[in-house]
């Protein structure tokens, strides 16, 4: 059987995206993650077939990579790897799983090598640290590619970690390995987070789109670092709380460049709820849950309530049992909760 022509490509990816984007809207997470897993078997299968990728088809494949990648850092559940297992084939399954690509050795300076062009442009899901100078991701997303090759890796890594705590546990990272990762990714997060324009002057100086686009950034970035903490470390929040107020200020000065029409609070949900997660003082409790609430009135999405619901369920059982009494992916594991986020 032939590939698809350009434009039946085109239609075919499209309409998986957009399906993926609808199942979001309605809050079926398991249908979204089906659509996305068919794009990533349509694009292994058909997206590669020319020694050169048209640019309509890097632009969706960077499409189906973001939706997905961000899909995954809350799709902990072991039943998430194990759908995607049998979708996929036995050759595959372990990018699709988003465990750690075999063969890769991690040294200081992986993050910042440049990837063959050729091995970059199909790496669908960021699985092969390093950097790749024609990436459309800060054009179409407004975030660095190293932001999501990084969360790519610490979602790979947390999954490891998982992994290493279950009983029936088969293979996997020694515990050597599993920190040469996390600080080679610590040191990158931290470099990120560090390139990313701050402070009050800076912003104002920006304009319209560009306010709001920073401001964005800076959200992202914050909350990656919290997550590596959370997923990695499984850190005591008390110790990110200024991390969580660093996001909080990013997430105001977002919205007030959104109230000029420069953008949509939407797409900040994430790091959002990443930050609220953690949050342990009354006030940045108070903000996050009118964040979250003004959000749910914008959108209507079914997953802005239920992560609300969350985290609620984490502030209380941390009153009770002190700081660290509690944490979002083990309520997400323990009632089997899939959130994804724009």
């Amino acid at each position: 059987m032939s590939p698809p022509r350009q434009s039946k490509y085109k239609e075919v990816l499209m309409a998986l995206l957009s399906l993926s984007t609808a199942y979001m809207i309605k809050g079926d997470s398991e249908k979204r993650l089906s659509c996305l897993i068919q794009a990533e078997r349509f694009i292994s299968v058909n997206g590669f077939t020319q020694t050169t990728v048209s640019s309509k088809r890097r632009a969706l494949h960077h499409c189906y990579a973001y939706m997905r990648i961000m899909a995954e850092t809350t799709s902990i559940d072991s039943l998430c790897a194990n759908m995607a297992s049998t979708n996929i084939s036995d050759e595959d399954s372990s990018q699709a799983a988003f465990r750690i690509y075999p063969g890769v050795t991690f040294s200081g300076d992986i993050m910042a090598m440049e990837k063959d062009p050729n091995v970059a442009q199909r790496d669908l899901h960021l699985a092969i640290p390093g950097s790749w100078s024609l990436t459309l991701f800060p054009e179409m997303y407004g975030v660095t590619e190293s932001f999501l090759m990084l969360l790519s890796q610490v979602i790979r890594l947390a999954n490891e970690r998982d992994l290493s705590m279950t009983e029936d546990r088969t293979g996997g990272l020694d515990l050597k390995e599993f920190w040469i990762r996390a600080k080679v990714l610590e040191k990158g997060i931290h470099l990120l987070v560090s390139s990313c324009p701050t402070g009050k002057v800076l912003v104002d100086s920006l304009r319209g789109e560009s306010q709001f686009e920073s401001a964005r950034a800076q959200a992202m970035y914050t909350a990656l670092l919290v997550y590596f903490h959370r997923r990695i470390y499984d850190l005591d929040a008390a110790l990110l709380q200024r991390e969580v107020d660093a996001v909080e200020d990013s997430l105001i000065r977002a919205q007030e460049a959104a109230d000029r029409h420069y953008g949509s609070t939407a797409t900040l949900i994430w790091p959002a709820f990443i930050a609220a997660c953690e949050a342990v003082r009354p006030e940045s409790e108070l903000f996050f849950s009118s964040w979250f609430d003004s959000c749910y009135a914008a959108t209507g999405l079914r997953d802005v309530s239920l992560a609300k619901q969350v985290f609620e369920i984490i502030w209380t059982k941390r009153r009770e049992n002190g700081p660290d009494g509690c944490s979002w992916p083990e309520i997400l594991r323990t009632n089997k909760i899939r959130l994804m986020f724009i």
